[in-house]
């Protein structure tokens, strides 16, 4: 049998918090849409990014370097 992949909980958390960033962005004003927007709709996709290559990684002290890299995205969006 089989086993199905399982994907992460931060994985679905942060895809979730995209998809949150990107639609409020969408209804936001005229002024605020090409300079916050686009700063924390960066940010939301570098998280996803470094999630990924840190869950790619083997080496602990490697991988640690991308998880502080995505915490700090996560506080500059807090």
């Amino acid at each position: 049998m089989a086993k199905k992949k399982s994907t992460l909980v931060v994985m679905t958390k942060a895809r979730e918090l995209a998809k949150y960033i990107f639609d409020s962005c969408e209804k936001s004003p005229m002024k605020f849409r090409f300079t916050l927007c686009t700063m924390l709709e960066n940010y939301c996709l570098n998280v996803i990014e470094y999630i990924y290559v840190a869950n790619s990684i083997k080496d602990s002290d490697e991988r640690i370097i991308y998880q502080d890299k995505a915490k700090r995205l996560l506080a500059m969006i807090d």
